[in-house]
């Protein structure tokens, strides 16, 4: 497969020269519970040919009882959700994923060969430095009653996802933020029409995560936010939007992963985006791995 030259873990045998952009500022949300685990790092070249250092501080140990994840490699490989469960040691074909959720193999492969989706992905991503993500996942809830917003940063777990949900959907009392955050723009926390939702997008309470694929963090959150999805859906509605931040300089399929999600998107709409996703972080979380290359 094509592995596009604007992007340096993309590259075969090219150099590219690039500037130093500034450091996207760091993000501390309060939360009742110790700060999760995220993962960050620079980007390679976008196409104007600037780069993005982005750093975050990977911090301490989450609370009694949640899963370590580990980092494997200098590609950013997720490990194993727990102690003692199996080692990656098979590959499955990225065009064998898409193929399992019914997208046609041949008009897959060759949407994510043509980079087609590249300057799609890259929308997101520059977006979410604009704002100052770091790291993956990053997540703002924000209901548009209230008119309340909170930022996210890492992989919470379920309980203080539901504290700061509610303080945002609250009429009265604080937010439960660090007071020091910035607003995201309403240009941000509007839903646009290729946006990737999963609820409904008429919803007052949205969540917008910025996530990597292949982040072993971003997999851990993704259940979470299935269990939040689950939860809120009782009472109203909501929204998950999901944009793309992948974090190509550790991990190497991040980037492809992303532009296979929009293929997947083309052929098979929004149903069929988040099977995709499902299936990639599946995939990883029994041991795998899913090759982008192939």
């Amino acid at each position: 497969m094509e592995q596009h030259s604007k992007h340096a873990s993309h590259s075969a045998g090219e150099e590219k020269k690039e500037e130093n952009r500034p450091l996207a500022p760091e993000q501390t949300t309060v939360v009742p519970e110790a700060a999760p685990i995220a993962e960050s790092a620079q980007r390679p070249a976008t196409p104007n040919n600037l780069s993005i250092p982005l750093s975050i501080i990977f911090a301490g140990a989450l609370i009694a009882g949640a899963i370590i994840m580990t980092d494997k490699g200098s590609t950013g490989t997720a490990g194993t959700a727990a102690q003692g469960a199996p080692q990656q040691v098979s590959a499955r074909a990225m065009s064998d994923v898409a193929a399992s959720i019914g997208i046609d193999k041949s008009k897959f492969t060759s949407c994510v060969t043509s980079g087609k989706y590249q300057a799609r992905v890259d929308r997101d991503f520059q977006e979410g430095a604009s704002i100052g993500v770091g790291g993956t996942p990053y997540s703002i809830v924000y209901d548009k009653k209230t008119g309340k917003q909170a930022p996210i940063g890492g992989a919470l777990p379920f309980a203080s996802i539901k504290t700061i949900i509610d303080s945002v959907m609250s009429q009265t009392g604080a937010v439960q933020k660090d007071p020091n955050a910035k607003d995201a723009p309403a240009s941000v926390l509007a839903i646009k029409t290729d946006d990737h939702v999963n609820g409904d997008p008429t919803a007052d309470l949205i969540i917008i995560e910025y996530t990597d694929l292949e982040c072993p963090f971003c997999m851990r959150f993704h259940d979470t936010m299935l269990q939040v999805l689950a939860e809120y859906e009782k009472t109203g509605k909501i929204a998950w939007v999901h944009r793309h931040f992948p974090l190509s300089a550790i991990h190497s399929d991040a980037e492809k992963y992303a532009e296979g999600s929009e293929c997947v998107y083309e052929q098979g709409g929004n149903a069929a985006f988040w099977k995709f996703a499902d299936a990639i972080f599946s995939t990883e979380k029994s041991g795998g791995r899913v090759d982008s290359t192939k």
